[in-house]
């Protein structure tokens, strides 16, 4: 069975799909000058405003993928970094550059 408009279709994928939510926030900082309170504490915002939402709307377990778009003093472009879900310790720099490079 295939309905007469293509919205239908479309609708019906939309109520099938996982439900997400993006959070998103902008950090400007140096390596050099990196402080993991701040970020954890930025993170740690996002994640509860991200699964207060997504927890409102969807049942069952939630998967959280944090990326930081991360470059070269001087690059044009930013790269993507998957970075892990747990707080950054005092190795916070070390591990960064190792993800970024």
């Amino acid at each position: 069975l295939v309905p007469r408009g293509a919205g239908v279709g479309s609708a019906i994928g939309f109520l099938k799909a996982p439900f997400g939510y993006e959070a998103l926030a902008s950090k400007l900082t140096r390596l050099s000058r990196f402080e993991s309170s701040d970020v954890n504490a930025l993170l740690a915002d996002l994640k509860a405003s991200a699964e207060g939402f997504v927890r409102s709307g969807a049942s069952g377990g939630i998967v959280c993928e944090i990326t930081a778009f991360m470059r070269y003093a001087g690059q044009g472009w930013e790269i993507p970094v998957l970075l892990p879900d747990e707080p950054f310790g005092d190795d916070a720099v070390a591990k960064l550059k190792s993800l970024f490079e």
